[in-house]
């Protein structure tokens, strides 16, 4: 939550300095996707409370083996995602991405 936080004080004080290219790691890849395919932030804010309040059904919340953290996530994003996310993130969305079978960063 602290990254949308300060990603929303940027976007409403200094919103040159999203204008660009953008790039993240963990949860600054879904900021940095979610800026620049245009997706409000406070959407995004929502359907992150929105599961972290389902997961809390569990005993071990979102560590819990019987609650499926990725799917919703992932199923709420991609709604959210405009049908053009490919053209506005091509050249200015940058990811790190860690390779599971070899624990590589690429």
């Amino acid at each position: 939550m602290y990254q949308i936080g300060a990603a929303t004080y940027l976007q409403e004080h200094v919103p040159q300095l999203l204008q660009g290219r953008l790039g993240g790691s963990s949860v600054g890849s879904l900021l940095a996707t979610t800026i620049v395919c245009g997706i409000p932030l406070q959407l995004v804010r929502e359907t992150l409370l929105k599961t972290a309040k389902a997961s809390r059904a569990h005993t071990l919340g979102p560590f819990s083996p019987f609650f499926p953290l990725e799917e919703p996530l992932l199923k709420n994003l991609l709604e959210m995602l405009p049908e053009d996310a490919h053209i506005r993130a091509s050249g200015r969305l940058h990811l790190s991405l860690t390779r599971a079978s070899t624990l590589e960063n690429e």
